[in-house]
């Protein structure tokens, strides 16, 4: 079973080095992933929590990890956003073939 970490931090920069995407993009992120959690739909049949601190090269990473995990159409809205706040494209070297079939989203979010 793979789990992959992303916890959403809004510090309001204070503890970014890199400048926050827009407060709207990052309100729409959020209410996305309760949207999520809230769905008590079975999801995708297992485990994933994420954590992640949002900084402009940490969406990238946040995107190329749900890429990694899963093909779950229930996060696909998410994967849009976070295509939008990454600032360069994940190219396919960057994104693994191999995919876990077994997750489950859970969500933190830390003002």
């Amino acid at each position: 079973l793979n789990s992959t970490v992303i916890a959403l931090s809004c510090l309001g920069g204070l503890a970014s080095p890199a400048p926050l995407p827009s407060s709207m993009a990052l309100k729409e992120l959020i209410k996305e992933l309760v949207n999520i959690t809230q769905n008590q739909a079975p999801l995708c049949n297992g485990s994933m929590v994420w954590s992640v601190n949002l900084t402009a090269d940490t969406y990238c990473r946040a995107l190329e990890s749900l890429s990694n995990v899963s093909t779950c159409s229930a996060i696909q809205n998410t994967r849009k956003m976070l295509t939008k706040l990454c600032p360069h494209q994940l190219s396919a070297g960057q994104v693994s073939s191999e995919r876990a079939r077994d997750t489950k989203i859970e969500v933190a979010e830390f003002v």
